[in-house]
């Protein structure tokens, strides 16, 4: 009697296991004319579930992006890693960094909002506007805690996102988030 391998003593039972499987989950759905279909149970006593119209998500975005900006940054850093174990501050060259993010104009006197770690220790900060044009961007205020960034640039015609009223929204309500981390319009 010739000998067999694990592999081959295993791949019988697994795959008539997998077969059996495949058969219990599609069974209760053959023929049911639900294929392509979510499955939802709702809750007794509950109406009708509530749609609101959708907004025109692809205008919103079109309104919105020539004040969406494209935020890079370069700067120097300790050459040190804190993952690594034995790592001693000062002991390791200075090592050259980028930063990539996204940004909004909210007012025509040129200040963009960003997240903070995008600029946090950059000596030089570029704001790229969807028609193609750079400016050179500067940090005028930035807060750690909530990553936000408020940055200054100059030109004229920018432009804007007016801010909103986060206090008017309700849990549940759809919002957008719009953005140019790579710069891909």
């Amino acid at each position: 009697m010739k000998g067999t391998s694990w592999s081959t003593r295993l791949a019988w039972p697994a795959l008539a296991l997998a077969a059996t499987l495949a058969v219990v989950v599609a069974a209760p759905h053959a023929g049911s004319g639900r294929e392509g279909r979510v499955w939802m149970e709702r809750a007794p006593g509950a109406g009708p579930i509530a749609t609101a119209p959708a907004p025109g998500w692809v205008e919103i975005a079109r309104a919105v992006k020539p004040a969406v900006v494209n935020v890079s940054t370069r700067g120097a850093r300790d050459g040190r890693d804190e993952d690594l174990p034995g790592e001693l501050p000062g002991r390791a060259p200075r090592r050259s960094v980028r930063g990539l993010g996204s940004g909004f104009v909210i007012n025509a006197d040129g200040y963009v909002v960003t997240n903070y770690h995008v600029v946090a220790g950059a000596s030089e900060i570029r704001v790229r506007f969807a028609d193609g044009r750079e400016v050179p961007g500067k940090v005028v205020g930035g807060d750690a805690k909530t990553d936000l960034a408020l940055l200054k640039v100059e030109g004229t015609g920018l432009p804007v996102i007016p801010l909103g009223d986060s206090s008017r929204l309700e849990v549940g309500e759809p919002v957008m988030a719009v953005g140019n981390t790579f710069g891909m319009e």
